[in-house]
């Protein structure tokens, strides 16, 4: 996606407030407009239990989401192994569900990008689109290829697959073009890759986790909770907003605002919607603090922005913030399958819903961080 994916840079507001208790009003100067006035924050952050928020999240949402993507990819090995044991169409059926079912839990920890994800550059190894066709064809055709090499970075991982398990419609043919060996250790290649990176990063939790959560400063400019913030709103603007949906309904292709189409995540299977849906709804669980495995809610960021007394327009922030996920959750119900033919017959609707995503990004980027005295860190521009 390269350069494609660049995103609205909001400036900090500085105003002049005065501070009281979390039932009271914010008093600001009379020039400023109201949809730009940064929460209410009274509480010094120095006695909130940042260990607690932390564990929570390590314990109850990353290790078992990065555990769960780890059997998806094992689970997707297997099914290519059935398949290459008796290339049938039933066989393809169920790997191609392996594959989507690969898709959505990668969502589940795409915004994980810390410590070893960090470090490997998980993301980038796991899930570029769209995916570069000629170059599968040449590794393909010319063997040799590396894929640690970052020269294959978009030819490799859940979209290569997304390419070579779906983009022939027929299914005879499919069974006939997968079971080609040329094609079948290449993807069986880009499947021990997936595997081998996922693998390192769970193991270097096992140890770093203890690290993540003593890391538990809470003054906003350092420790563990920065990297949750700032990572955490880096993916939603650059990833979900704009890659997702800004960049395929055209938005940002200026100056002629043409759909792209074909730069829908998933394109080939048509699970772009799917995937974008599920993303939302883990960016929502992860920031309320709601468990991986049984979906019961504890220490989120909801709860350190309610201690902070954040308020937004005379709300508690957090429900502000809540409120407009569950309005980008509606937008995306009206928007039809595929997505990649919506952003061409619906783009009205397709950027109706791009405003929602967008609502988001100043609630998180301004307001939030200006709760938390979290800073970001990186510079997107359009």
């Amino acid at each position: 996606m390269g350069s494609a994916i660049k995103s609205i840079s909001l400036g900090l507001v500085i105003l002049t407030l005065i501070f009281f208790s979390c039932d009271k009003e914010v008093r600001v100067e009379e020039d400023v407009e109201d949809d730009l006035v940064p929460p209410l924050v009274v509480n010094s952050d120095s006695s909130y239990n940042m260990e607690k928020l932390l564990t929570n999240l390590t314990w109850n949402y990353i290790l078992p989401a990065y555990a769960n993507f780890s059997e998806s990819v094992s689970s997707l090995e297997t099914a290519s192994l059935t398949f290459l044991s008796e290339a049938s169409e039933a066989n393809l059926a169920s790997y191609q569900s392996a594959w989507e079912n690969c898709l959505l839990s990668w969502q589940e920890v795409a915004f994980l990008e810390y410590g070893a994800a960090e470090d490997l550059y998980l993301r980038a190894q796991t899930n570029i689109y769209p995916a570069d066709t000629e170059q599968i064809h040449q590794n393909i055709q010319n063997g040799g290829y590396d894929l640690t090499s970052v020269h294959n970075l978009d030819a490799k991982g859940i979209q290569a697959l997304d390419y070579l398990l779906f983009s022939k419609s027929d299914p005879q043919e499919a069974v006939v073009f997968l079971s080609n060996k040329s094609v079948s250790d290449y993807m069986t290649n880009v499947i021990i890759d997936l595997k081998s990176n996922i693998k390192y990063v769970e193991d270097n939790w096992s140890g770093y986790a203890s690290d993540f959560i003593a890391d538990s400063k809470s003054d906003g400019s350092d420790g563990s909770i920065h990297l949750v913030v700032t990572k955490l709103i880096k993916h939603y603007e650059s990833y979900i907003r704009t890659g997702k949906l800004g960049i395929p309904s055209g938005i940002f292709n200026s100056p002629s605002k043409q759909p792209l189409p074909d730069h829908v995540e998933a394109f080939y299977a048509q699970k772009s919607l799917a995937a974008l849906t599920r993303s939302m709804e883990s960016f929502e669980q992860y920031f309320n603090g709601v468990s991986y495995l049984n979906g019961t809610n504890g220490e989120g960021l909801d709860d350190y922005l309610d201690f902070l007394c954040a308020r937004k327009d005379g709300e508690l922030l957090s429900e502000v913030i809540q409120n407009q996920i569950s309005k980008i959750k509606d937008a995306l119900r009206i928007l039809k399958v595929p997505l990649s033919k919506e952003v061409i017959a619906n783009n009205e609707q397709v950027n109706k819903t791009y405003q929602e995503l967008q609502k988001l990004v100043i609630l998180l980027k301004i307001d939030m961080t200006y709760a938390t005295q979290i800073w970001i860190e990186y510079f997107e521009s359009d």
